[in-house]
């Protein structure tokens, strides 16, 4: 098993709780240190100190809104500023709300597709290129199979 002083980097957007808690816990295991972006502050420190202290393992709390227009640019500044470079991009963070889409305030859509499109996307263009520059590297996007379900009363948008 790898030790954090060799270990690869993994960056997840949403790591502190659901789907990103338990990519991020699986990757503590084998050794990876973490940068968890998440805008659940608290949360967020809390599970970054159980990683080092059940891992030991190097993980840094990104306290952030991912669904602010330069989000992307931002975490790809502080990952450089830190030095740190990252080896596996996990691009989880999302949102959902119940209600009709067509009741939607236009700020939260706006915020809802920043989050579930142009930031993944931006992360993936920004971290990608590194990585192709070193030829090393892994990029994984989650997304909910309830975008593609009837569940009445859950509001999702869809390019399709």
């Amino acid at each position: 098993m790898k030790t954090s002083e060799n270990a690869g980097t993994a960056l997840i957007t949403g790591g502190s709780s659901g789907i990103g808690y338990a990519i991020a816990k699986e990757l503590a295991g084998k050794g990876y240190n973490l940068v968890l972006a998440s805008n659940q502050e608290k949360l967020l420190e809390e599970v970054c100190i159980d990683f080092i202290s059940e891992y030991h393992v190097k993980a840094w709390p990104v306290f952030i809104d991912l669904a602010e227009q330069e989000a992307a640019n931002k975490l790809f500044e502080w990952c450089r500023i830190n030095s740190i470079q990252i080896d596996i991009l996990v691009n989880n963070a999302g949102i959902f709300f119940f209600g009709e889409v067509v009741e939607t305030d236009i700020e939260k859509a706006s915020q809802m597709m920043t989050l579930h499109t142009f930031t993944p996307a931006l992360l993936c263009t920004l971290f990608g290129h590194e990585m192709k520059k070193r030829r090393s590297g892994h990029i994984l996007n989650i997304s909910s199979l309830s975008a593609y379900l009837p569940y009445p009363g859950i509001a999702f948008y869809s390019s399709t």
